[in-house]
């Protein structure tokens, strides 16, 4: 198994900066170096959309699949799973 070197995850088709302040408030990466995890912290108009993860390591890039998440609810993981490759 190789390890990844990088994950980072794109809301609505664009990067998501989770250390950005105002990011900070809807989003936490916690182990994001371990598992690439990203948790919504709320659920809301401005966190509803699509999510997809990229996972870079020497192997080449996987991405995962686009998850929709929907307003209302708590604390939400989206995690790193169904991995398609997508350069080697």
């Amino acid at each position: 198994m190789t390890v990844c070197h990088s994950y980072e995850w794109n809301y609505n088709g664009q990067r998501l900066n989770t250390s950005n302040p105002t990011s900070a408030k809807h989003y936490a990466a916690q182990n994001a170096s371990v598992d690439g995890a990203l948790y919504l912290k709320t659920r809301s108009k401005s966190t509803q959309g699509y999510y997809q993860c990229r996972a870079v390591n020497v192997a080449g890039v996987a991405m995962s699949n686009v998850s929709f998440v929907q307003e209302a609810g708590t604390i939400t993981k989206l995690a790193t799973l169904n991995w398609s490759l997508v350069a080697a």
